[in-house]
């Protein structure tokens, strides 16, 4: 992902059959982490024996979206909410 100058707002612009839709990266380095390893670890509980059926599916479906959210940094919830878990982290100095 290309580095971000200044104050410039952190949005991705998606083309979907022809509907513009502008997403803002509302997820952070460390919640990106979290996310993604609780999501392995909610699927890997639904595929043990101790899970099965709807509570296996409830749960594999909740570590999907996790890792999902994770790696596309975007949360509608977050959204909803006004959260932005990104917006503090220190900007790398290139020199």
């Amino acid at each position: 992902m290309p580095a971000l100058a200044g104050n410039q707002p952190r949005i991705i612009s998606l083309e979907i059959r022809g509907a513009l839709m502008k997403m803002s990266l509302n997820v952070g380095n460390g919640d990106r982490a979290i996310r993604v390893v609780a999501g392995c670890v909610l699927i890997g509980f639904a595929f043990s024996p101790l899970l099965t059926g709807s509570a296996a599916m409830v749960v594999y479906i909740i570590g999907a979206v996790a890792i999902l959210t994770g790696v596309v940094r975007f949360c509608p919830a977050y959204t909803l909410f006004g959260l932005d878990t990104g917006a503090k982290e220190p900007r790398r100095k290139t020199t």
